[in-house]
């Protein structure tokens, strides 16, 4: 007979001094000059049977792939757990520092990370020795108003998050959330450090019911907060929180069987460039720089001058980058999965794993493990834009081929599939 399923938690606070870089914006200064709210790292863990998981939950923009390796192997060696079933996921806060140098952009300092690191081996510590079996009930809650399609109006939104409220045997409990919202009330005028409006969310639920609450950003490539500023962050958190509280009817949760898979995926690369065209753009951006007299204007051309010299040069070498590669894991408890995309997704992906009958309850979860960049379906890609045209400068060199969506998707529900049969 199995063993009951096991779960910990624990929090630790990585809010980096005064002066780390900020990062999530090019026209920003990025050096932080104050703290609005602290930054939290939060750890779950779970394991039943000699099969275990860790999730790690940290306010930050983002991490490339060598921070990702260095953090899950030093958890790895301090819990025993195998770094393929430990994520890393960061919430995407644009108030934070980041483990990704994004073009332009500054990478937090190897101090910082070398805090996080230490935070973050300490956390998942703590979460394993307090893990016990739990009871859990979950529903799902419509957070109205307070995000929007920032691509198109017509543009689809999910405004569903997806709550797991469990409870120990001596009735202490913390409320899993998944949402999907870019925590970016605080705009690139900010320069304090904040978890956005996840924070506030976490501080809510808190207040409202002395629970703890541990957050899960959805796919939300395409979704923004309606509200912009500090007290928006407020009002963003607090309204998830309220929905997240009363969410009903609360059905029970199985939590067992345990059960991981992961898999490495290329997502294909646009090929054809026109090399005129770049030429020509370049040579543009270069004699624009010499008219701009504004310091972040001056940032975002020669980001744009470093992206375009930087392709010419590769093409002209016949060194364009390979696909890149990103880790999709699904982990199952029970009647939940969490599946984890290597990608700002946009909510269309998220809504489609979602539907998938795999398991009752379908977390898709973004921003996971190396980065790679923005990711939509097919059909979002017909439609281009920033964050399927243009963003692909700041992660790299290439955007994406329309097919990558489809190759993020069918991986995913395939790893869903396999964790739920």
């Amino acid at each position: 007979m199995p063993e009951e399923t096991r779960i910990g938690i624990a929090r630790r606070d990585i809010t980096p001094p005064v002066g780390e870089s900020l990062s999530g914006y090019i026209h920003r200064e990025p050096p932080s000059t104050g703290i609005l709210d602290p930054l939290s790292l939060q750890a779950m863990t779970v394991e039943e049977s000699g099969t275990a998981a860790v999730v790690i939950a940290a306010d930050l923009v983002g991490s490339d792939g060598p921070a990702n390796e260095a953090l899950r192997a030093a958890v790895s060696e301090a819990t025993g757990v195998p770094a393929t079933h430990i994520v890393w996921h960061s919430v995407h806060t644009h108030a934070s520092p980041s483990f990704h140098k994004y073009c332009g952009m500054a990478r937090a300092s190897d101090a910082y990370l070398d805090q996080v690191t230490a935070a973050a081996v300490t956390a998942a510590g703590e979460a394993m020795a307090r893990a016990v079996p739990m009871e859990a009930h979950w529903a799902r809650a419509r957070v109205p108003d307070v995000s929007h399609n920032r691509r198109r109006a017509d543009g689809p939104i999910d405004d569903v998050a997806i709550v797991v409220l469990f409870e120990t045997p001596d009735k202490h409990r913390f409320r899993l959330v998944n949402w999907q919202c870019h925590p970016v009330c605080l705009g690139s005028d900010n320069r304090s450090i904040s978890a956005d409006y996840v924070g506030a969310f976490r501080r809510a639920v808190v207040d409202r019911t002395g629970d703890g609450a541990f957050y899960l950003n959805g796919c939300c490539g395409d979704l923004n907060p309606v509200g912009r500023g500090p007290e928006a962050r407020i009002v963003t958190g607090e309204a998830l929180a309220v929905q997240a509280v009363d969410a009903h009817p609360l059905r029970p949760a199985s939590l067992s069987p345990v059960r991981v898979a992961s898999r490495e995926v290329a997502f294909p690369l646009r090929r054809e460039i026109d090399v005129d065209w770049l030429a020509d753009y370049a040579t543009a951006e270069r004699a624009r720089l010499d008219t701009l007299h504004d310091t972040l204007a001056r940032r975002e051309c020669g980001a744009m001058i470093e992206w375009a010299e930087a392709l010419l040069a590769a093409i002209r070498s016949g060194d364009l980058p390979d696909d890149p590669r990103g880790e999709i894991t699904a982990i199952r408890l029970g009647d939940i999965a969490m599946v984890f995309l290597p990608c700002e997704a946009l909510c269309a992906i998220g809504m489609a794993l979602k539907a998938h009958k795999a398991v009752p309850i379908i977390m898709p979860v973004t921003c996971t493990g190396r980065v790679v960049g923005y990711i939509g379906t097919p059909e979002e890609f017909a439609t281009g834009g920033y964050e399927l045209d243009v963003a692909a400068r700041y992660y790299g060199l290439l955007p994406f081929e329309p097919a990558a969506g489809q190759v993020l998707q069918d991986a995913a529900l395939e790893l869903l599939t396999e964790v739920g049969g």
